[in-house]
């Protein structure tokens, strides 16, 4: 074994014999320095570890935790544990989630005022009809009726007024003028309706008695009139 000077860190070879089992009063050859020197357990390397002292004092493992234990009465509870899985709502991210409504409610909120806006300006697709018709909203500028059938017979003019919405519309008047080969209106006349509401795809007849006929080449306007 080597023996380590105290004094001046010299090192010696010593046989394992020399010191016995409680150690001797030894002396450096080199400072000739004097100490008592215990016997030295030299540690062994396996693999960065060291070697197993038999006479250190380890308690056993409990038998509670060991390896082997034959006690497995809680295995059926974690296994039943292990084969739970997290419930649905435990997974949600709520913030997320709120976000994704909210930003939701505020597209809708947007295309909804968008539309309505679109109605008062009279910007009014014709496919959105019935989703107008269903809140309510009347599209200014344009006019849910069509004239339909239009004959004259001398001064005798009829047709009809078709209600082409999806929902009750009041029914206005109607203006026939007169227009000449060069498009210049004469002073026309008011039709009004003999019913005030149409229910959707319901129509009315209309007459009247034209005061004047366009002249050769001209012809007459019909338009709804508030």
């Amino acid at each position: 074994m080597k023996v380590v000077c105290p004094e001046c860190a010299h090192e010696t070879d010593v046989p394992d014999d020399v010191l016995g089992d409680r150690g001797k009063r030894v002396r450096c050859a080199q400072c000739k320095h004097i100490w008592f020197q215990e016997p030295v357990v030299e540690a062994t390397d396996f693999g960065k570890f060291r070697r197993f002292d038999e006479s250190l004092d380890i308690e056993p493992i409990p038998q509670s935790v060991h390896p082997d234990a034959d006690d497995h009465s809680n295995d059926d509870d974690d296994d039943e544990d292990s084969e739970k899985s997290p419930s649905f709502f435990s997974t949600l991210n709520y913030a997320y989630l709120g976000r994704m409504v909210a930003g939701f409610v505020l597209g809708c909120l947007l295309i909804g005022g968008g539309l309505m806006g679109a109605a008062k300006a009279g910007v009014t697709p014709k496919i959105l009809s019935p989703f107008y018709a269903a809140l309510g909203i009347e599209a200014h500028g344009t006019s849910p009726f069509e004239i339909k059938d239009v004959k004259i017979d001398g001064k005798n003019l009829s047709g009809w007024i078709v209600n082409t919405s999806a929902a009750d519309a009041h029914v206005p008047s109607l203006e026939v003028t007169p227009v000449d080969a060069d498009g210049v209106s004469s002073e026309g006349m008011r039709i009004a309706p003999e019913q005030e509401t149409l229910q959707p795809k319901e129509g009315l007849e209309f007459k009247a008695e034209l005061q004047s006929l366009p002249p050769e080449g001209g012809k007459l306007t019909i338009n709804f009139v508030d």
